[in-house]
């Protein structure tokens, strides 16, 4: 599994070493009640985000999937199986 480091949101000193989240994490979510995930914003920092409803599956196809989370107070934003992909990170443990 590929690895990069990036810096904390929230302690600018800490650099962390994460990998991209991957289609068996995405299976996971169906049957996990874990709200907290991490994404990176636009300046490259890693930042915590919540769910903010269920994960969306559809029969017709079968790799689709989406969901929508909540970042701070006011901002909300739904992403779709290929922006999981590349917007959440997952922290490499032993960090």
């Amino acid at each position: 599994m590929e690895t990069f480091k990036a810096y904390s949101g929230y302690n600018k000193n800490e650099l962390l070493t994460f990998r991209r989240f991957t289609m068996a994490d995405i299976e996971a979510m169906k049957t996990s009640h874990k709200t907290d995930f991490l994404f990176l914003d636009r300046n490259g920092y890693a930042r915590q985000c919540r769910t903010n409803g269920k994960l969306q599956t559809w029969k017709t196809f079968p790799d689709r999937y989406e969901r929508s989370f909540k970042y701070g107070m006011y901002e909300n934003f739904r992403l779709d199986t290929q922006a999981m992909l590349s917007t959440l990170i997952v922290l490499e443990e032993g960090e």
